[in-house]
């Protein structure tokens, strides 16, 4: 039998530790939701991703929860900082729409703080841009009609929204996509009021969204593509 020493029989023995390592699993899918504003005690948007995140983790997927700021200047970057620390490969923000009763996916975010009511640090912004000298919009990096297909088999109520409002929601959406890299799927879902769709309903509409993103990035991976989700192309027709 052949004996390793020195040089050799570390090499040997480094490369045996690396085999016997776990291979990593997948990057973990960030779900964030907003504290609670406007004197609410409560926003469902928090709720159903820290519930969606539990159950996408307890069948095997991946995932992070984050509470975010109703703030203007810092909710994005509060995103944008969370997903840099877990190296996130899917980034889906929640926030309430309490005039609506579906699910929204949506698909534009603007270039645009035009506030009603003042954030939860005091700032009511008017006719301001989110990003300074960056485009008038950007389009979501979900594949927002599958997943609405996907949500309509759940018998989920959901609709795809070309406005996500002014209010701190949207300066998140455009941040995110603006700041986020470009291979990251990253988008934004309005939830109703719980008393209109109830907070389990809404985690499963979340979770929904994140494993349709997934299946998506997984079938153009295996067919050697890269989908651009912004439009309606590949899978996402």
């Amino acid at each position: 039998m052949t004996r390793l020493d020195g040089p050799a029989a570390a090499a040997a023995a480094a490369r045996a530790a690396a085999s016997a390592r776990p291979t990593p699993g997948p990057a973990p899918i960030l779900i964030t939701g907003f504290e609670p504003f406007g004197g609410e005690s409560t926003n469902p948007s928090s709720a159903a991703a820290e519930r969606a995140v539990a159950l996408l983790n307890d069948s095997g997927v991946p995932a992070v929860f984050l509470e975010v700021p109703c703030v203007f200047a810092t909710a994005g970057s509060v995103v944008q900082a969370e997903a840099e620390r877990i190296g996130a490969r899917i980034v889906i923000c929640a926030g309430l729409a309490g005039n609506r009763a579906r699910i929204s996916l949506e698909r534009i975010a603007i270039n645009l703080n035009d506030a009603r009511i003042e954030d939860n640090a005091g700032a009511q912004p008017v006719d301001e841009e989110v990003l300074p000298g960056l485009p008038l919009a950007f389009a979501t990096r979900l594949p927002v009609k599958r997943a609405l297909r996907a949500l309509n088999a759940a018998r989920i109520p959901a609709e795809l929204s070309f406005s996500a409002g002014s209010f701190v929601c949207n300066a998140l959406f455009y941040y995110t996509l603006a700041k986020l890299p470009v291979g990251t799927p990253t988008g934004f879902v309005h939830v109703p009021l719980a008393s209109e769709m109830g907070v389990d309903k809404q985690a499963r509409a979340l979770a929904i969204v994140a494993r349709e993103t997934v299946a998506a990035l997984e079938e153009s991976a295996a067919a050697g593509r890269v989908v651009d989700f912004r439009f309606a192309a590949g899978v996402e027709s």
